[in-house]
């Protein structure tokens, strides 16, 4: 019965959200304040019905299946819902209680206006529920999707450069896999992620891939996304 309200809930938000949260390719929860369910979209109703990573409890509380990641995806909606989390977070690995497959989940604030100026993603979800306050992504360990850094580049208008690295990133490659591949110093990278995040106004990376994500993930090539 949960599913079948989430189901309804996505239908309505998407008349007033378009296709925003599917666009994001990978899993997408919105909650409220302790981990209230508001919103999810249909890859998240797959690791729901079939895949035995997440579940919403009685209370309609978003919770991973095993105990223990359940704890520490709880403690992170906390931290981020109560605007404790300002520096660069490691995402958190669940596992699927079906196919015991190893998944990673992001969890990013929806931060409410700062001095009257609404953040990106508060604009977008400040319509469907009373309180969104956390977006949980969740995808599978290995799955890779590729946006162009031509495209990255002409909607964030970034240098050659700086594109490619957030590409890298949004691919889940880390700053020193891609130094070596690029063949430039971390040094370097460094400060081409910190001029990245200037011109995205974001200060970490998993924000600044939910970002691109959210923009273009229409113009995604993902792999291995169900193999």
């Amino acid at each position: 019965m949960e599913i079948n309200r989430l189901t309804s809930a996505v239908r309505l938000a998407e008349r007033n959200l378009g296709a925003t949260v599917e666009a994001l390719g990978i899993a997408a929860f919105l909650v409220g304040r302790s981990g209230k369910l508001l919103l999810a979209n249909t890859k998240a109703e797959v690791l729901m019905r079939c895949d035995g990573v997440m579940t919403v409890d009685s209370c309609k509380t978003l919770r991973a299946m095993r105990t223990d990641e359940g704890k520490a995806l709880a403690a992170e909606i906390v931290t981020v819902s109560a605007g404790m989390s300002e520096h660069s977070r490691q995402p958190l690995r669940l596992t699927s209680c079906v196919s015991g497959r190893a998944y990673v989940a992001w969890v990013l604030p929806i931060r409410p206006p700062h001095n009257g100026v609404p953040s990106c993603r508060f604009q977008l979800f400040s319509g469907v529920g009373p309180e969104p306050t956390a977006l949980v992504l969740v995808g599978p360990v290995g799955a890779r999707m590729v946006i162009p850094a031509e495209a990255i580049q002409t909607v964030f208008k970034l240098s050659t450069a700086e594109a490619r690295l957030a590409s890298a990133l949004a691919e889940g490659h880390t700053m020193e896999q891609y130094a070596k591949q690029a063949n430039v110093s971390p040094n370097t990278v460094r400060n081409q992620l910190a001029a990245v995040f200037t011109k995205t106004n974001t200060n970490r990376q998993t924000e600044l891939v939910a970002l691109i994500v959210g923009a273009l993930g229409f113009a995604a090539f993902r792999r291995d996304w169900d193999g």
